[in-house]
């Protein structure tokens, strides 16, 4: 896991007062992923919402349009993560 996609994780633990373990955040691929994992940690939330923070937070994150992003994104192949 490289320096950009600790970044993405901590921004996103931030946001949601959350902590990704380690182990975890190695099985996050796609946008889908990460807001599945956001929702392990805090079931109330909205799926929705929190798929749409978690593009916000990746968008601005990568310097992509946010319209390129779907759930179906996988952070590293499609924009470049490391």
């Amino acid at each position: 896991m490289g320096l950009d996609s600790v970044e993405l994780i901590l921004e996103v633990e931030n946001a949601f007062s959350i902590r990704i373990p380690d182990k975890e955040a190695e099985e996050i691929i796609t946008i889908r992923d990460f807001t599945n994992c956001v929702l392990r940690h805090r079931p109330t939330l909205d799926l929705i919402e929190v798929e749409k923070i978690i593009i916000e937070i990746t968008a601005d994150k990568c310097g992509v349009d946010i319209k390129r992003i779907k759930p179906e994104t996988k952070i590293v192949e499609d924009l470049g993560i490391d």
